[in-house]
């Protein structure tokens, strides 16, 4: 989560609304939406990281716990 906060700019209380239906993650880059409210409005957007060659990269990190088998599994549930 430290690495997303640092690549994407966003609180952390928007990233732990994130939800494993909010993650596309592909062979160049990863999606993440994002739901913030302001006031009465809900705002989305929509986050775009790319792979990196380095050993911080947050597309890696993210997909690698994702992957690790005592991760959170159920749908609905938050990254």
């Amino acid at each position: 989560m430290a690495l997303l906060v640092a690549f994407t700019a966003a609180r952390m209380t928007e990233l732990t609304r994130i939800g494993r239906k909010d993650v596309k993650i592909d062979e160049q880059k990863m999606m993440l939406q994002s739901k913030i409210m302001k006031g009465k409005k809900i705002r989305e957007y929509s986050i775009e990281l790319r792979r990196q060659g380095t050993s911080y990269c947050p597309v890696r990190a993210l997909e690698t716990w994702l992957n690790d088998e005592n991760a959170l599994k159920e749908e609905g549930s938050a990254i």
